[in-house]
């Protein structure tokens, strides 16, 4: 059956300023594209659509993924409801996944969470998975590129291995957030090494990374790492042996994973421009070619990576569960991708 039109009242649209007022449902706020917003929003300079609700709520989604198909059958859908959120963007009845991040505001107003604690969770087919988010004085900030359940959580997570681990606060803040797993509830065996396929499973669910086209590579094919692996292979953030081999069972070194998150920096077009690249001072990265010894020195000024002891970067030892929650962690701080406190609450 054919989808009928919705109209918007003209009063709730904003050619000039691409804003609108959303309507009230019986589950929440609705708001569908006419042809005519379409056609303004396809022909505007600016960078943003913005969706409001009665409540306080705020949608804010790139102009660059609206195209003219989705005029009359584009639907943008939102409810909160104590610590339940659901979002939805469709066209004609079936989840759309956009390019950009759309970013969804959550007034504290309408939070009853201690957002001292509270972080943002996916509700997947599996369980709780990480989304992007940020919590500050005035909410909740959630990006998102698809349709999706959410949940406001406050539970805390650790495991009994990790008690005098120097890394202990990383691996908690992304634990809590379902970036990082343990080996089991109590063990996280910071100490062990990490695969490529697992540290891409880490990266795509920080990025909440997805992806609907097959594997690249033949030799993650049927594998639980498939869709992550591609995700960031088509994110341009990790690449095979070659064209048809990842080799995602080989654990991965020091300045693989710095290459891998000097690419996150630049898949999210994170503000790094001040930050002095003038050199690096390990003492063992002469050998290293153009390219690795630009990231090192991108590493060691942001601070990601900090070295050893004895002065050196050691760039083909293997980065240790532990250690590379650290470097995550310092990266998407680094990389203005919200998950952590702006400020003191």
């Amino acid at each position: 059956t054919e989808k009928p039109s919705v109209e918007q009242p003209d009063e709730k649209w904003s050619n000039e300023t691409l804003t609108a007022t959303m309507s009230e449902t019986d589950n929440g706020f609705s708001f569908t594209f006419t042809e005519e917003q379409i056609e303004a929003i396809t022909s505007s300079n600016s960078d943003k659509v913005t969706l409001s609700t009665s409540n306080g709520l705020q949608i804010q989604i790139s102009t660059a993924d609206f195209k003219k198909e989705y005029a009359d059958t584009l639907t943008v859908g939102i409810s909160l409801k104590d610590t339940k959120l659901t979002f939805e963007a469709k066209e004609n009845e079936q989840s759309v996944i956009l390019k950009d991040f759309v970013s969804i505001l959550l007034p504290k107003e309408m939070l009853s969470t201690d957002l001292n604690q509270a972080v943002v969770l996916r509700v997947g087919e599996k369980g709780f998975e990480s989304v992007p988010h940020v919590v500050t004085n005035e909410g909740i900030v959630l990006k998102t590129k698809q349709s999706g359940q959410f949940t406001i959580s406050e539970k805390a997570i650790s495991f009994a291995d990790i008690a005098k681990d120097p890394h202990k606060q990383y691996i908690e803040a992304l634990a809590k957030r379902y970036i990082v797993q343990g080996k089991s509830a109590a063990k996280f065996d910071p100490n062990g090494n990490m695969t490529r396929a697992q540290f891409a499973a880490m990266v795509a669910r920080a990025l909440d990374l997805k992806t609907t086209s097959s594997s690249t590579f033949k030799d993650v094919k049927g594998m639980w790492y498939e869709n992550d692996v591609q995700a960031l292979y088509e994110a341009g953030i990790v690449f095979g042996i070659d064209s048809t081999t990842f080799k995602p069972n080989a654990t991965i070194n020091r300045i693989q994973a710095a290459m891998m998150l000097s690419r996150l920096l630049d898949y999210v077009k994170a503000d790094v421009e001040n930050v002095n690249l003038s050199s690096s001072t390990f003492k063992d990265v002469s050998n290293l070619n153009a390219e690795a010894k630009e990231v090192v020195t991108r590493m060691q000024a942001l601070n990601i990576f900090a070295g050893k002891k004895d002065g050196s970067f050691a760039p083909y030892e293997q980065l240790t569960r532990s250690q590379k929650a650290k470097t995550l962690y310092n990266s998407l701080q680094i990389a203005g991708m919200p998950y952590f406190r702006k400020t003191i609450i």
